[in-house]
């Protein structure tokens, strides 16, 4: 059986195949919403350089030859832009489609716990019957041994009643005292644990 968590999740294959793939439907996402931000940060500075350009054009510091190719950067850079957000929209739509449909999740996840129920918990099932069982034997022996103990102590309280000891029953010792959690499991504890039945 899987020693943690992580471990049986990774023996579950199409848990895996599902959160590789959306994993990689977000990357994508991410990547694209990268390229976009560096396509406007760019567009920007170039437009802010045509501002600059244009104002020297008006000086005599430039010439059309210069705005013409910073209009040509910036209709290249619109277009590029234009095409990752047609990307980004394709992205988005992908984003809630999933590898396997819903029957096919809960059959396959069913066929996962029917191999580990033939298997590993299988054998774990076993071993907590079997501790159980010995348990339980332990338990009836120490039930008994109670019921023997409590048997004697009212033989003697009978005898001390006979003899006129009348505080005699009160003042023997107890051999479990009721409730004592060192020996008795907690009934909190089970619940928890989510062990109550």
């Amino acid at each position: 059986m899987a020693k943690n968590y992580e471990q049986l999740k990774q023996s579950f294959t199409m848990l895996n195949e599902m959160l590789e793939d959306s994993k990689k439907k977000e990357d994508l996402k991410v990547k694209a919403d990268a390229k976009y931000q560096s396509l406007l940060d760019e567009l920007e500075q170039i437009k802010g350089l045509r501002a600059e350009t244009l104002e020297a054009k008006i000086l005599g510091q430039a010439t059309d030859g210069d705005l013409k190719k910073l209009d040509t950067k910036i209709l290249t850079l619109e277009k590029d832009m234009a095409e990752v957000s047609e990307e980004f929209k394709i992205i988005n739509s992908i984003q809630n489609k999933t590898l396997y449909q819903e029957h096919e999740i809960i059959r396959g996840f069913s066929e996962f716990l029917s191999a580990h129920r033939e298997g590993d918990f299988l054998a774990l099932e076993n071993g907590l019957r079997a501790a159980k069982d010995a348990y339980m034997e332990k338990f009836h022996e120490y039930v008994q041994a109670i019921k023997d103990i409590s048997e004697l102590r009212g033989d003697i309280a009978n005898y001390m009643d006979r003899k006129g000891m009348k505080n005699g029953r009160y003042n023997l010792p107890r051999f479990v005292q009721r409730g004592s959690k060192s020996i008795f499991v907690d009934p909190k504890h089970l619940k928890d644990n989510y062990l109550t039945y």
